[in-house]
């Protein structure tokens, strides 16, 4: 990207006078500092979620429940349906997520003698 459409990019984002940036590497930090949080998709939303939820339980992600998830989020995502549609749609988004975090096993905590296991493991790989 040139540096004229960086300029042109970050005066749409807000950034008055890109242009007296000294660098392109300085407009991409002033774009990343005036940027808002940008909007993640549901269905992007639901892969993340589901990815730590694999790590509890493998088989909870090839479930039913787990394809309702993303059946719903496509939906919620699809900018054709109705707020109404969506508002459904993400209340049974919310509970499908719940129970597949009800169903996933908690995490193993470690204890302390885990703690030491692992430090001493780094130790030896490290010399």
């Amino acid at each position: 990207m040139t540096r004229e459409e960086l300029n042109e990019i970050a005066r749409e984002a807000g950034i008055e006078g890109p242009e007296r940036l000294p660098n392109k590497a300085a407009v991409e930090e002033a774009m990343k500092r005036a940027a808002p949080l940008r909007m993640v998709s549901v269905v992007d939303a639901v892969e993340e979620d589901l990815r730590r939820i694999e790590e509890r339980e493998p088989q909870l992600v090839r479930s039913g429940l787990a394809a309702t998830a993303f059946a719903l989020a496509r939906d919620l995502d699809n900018p054709r349906n109705s707020a109404t549609s969506k508002s459904m749609c993400a209340k049974a988004l919310s509970e499908v997520l719940d129970r597949l975090l009800e169903l996933a096993p908690e995490a193993p905590k470690k204890d302390k003698i885990d703690e030491l296991a692992s430090r001493r493991t780094a130790r030896r790989a490290a010399s």
